[in-house]
């Protein structure tokens, strides 16, 4: 007489049994980690996070940025990316103005010396 088969049974034949000198995976950053860990200067992969950072400028004008164009979303009822084109826009200009800016000053010096 055989067993009938379960769908127990199947559920375990379908199970890896990894013998006990191996170990579950771990994912390359954890290898470094660990490796690092015996000797003085720890090497931190790129994708562990290091904490929380300073507030630069360019993270403080990106905030200010965002609230400016979130109230605009606001009053106006647009969409975002209406928004974020007007933005672009606006920095286009600006980096224009700056270039067309910097032009006259070059024009300028070199007449006057």
């Amino acid at each position: 007489m055989s067993k009938k088969k379960t769908s127990k049974d199947d559920h375990e034949k379908k199970q890896i049994r990894l013998p006990k000198d191996k170990l579950p995976y771990i994912s390359p950053a954890q290898k470094i980690v660990d490796m690092e860990k015996d000797s003085n200067d720890i090497i931190l992969p790129p994708d562990i996070d290091t904490g929380p950072q300073k507030d630069t400028l360019r993270r403080k004008i990106s905030r200010h940025i965002n609230k400016f164009k979130h109230k605009l979303m606001k009053k106006l009822n647009m969409p975002e990316i209406y928004a974020d084109i007007i933005f672009f826009i606006i920095d286009l200009l600006i980096a224009i103005g700056i270039i067309y800016f910097i032009m006259l000053l070059l024009i300028f010096t070199k007449k006057h010396f």
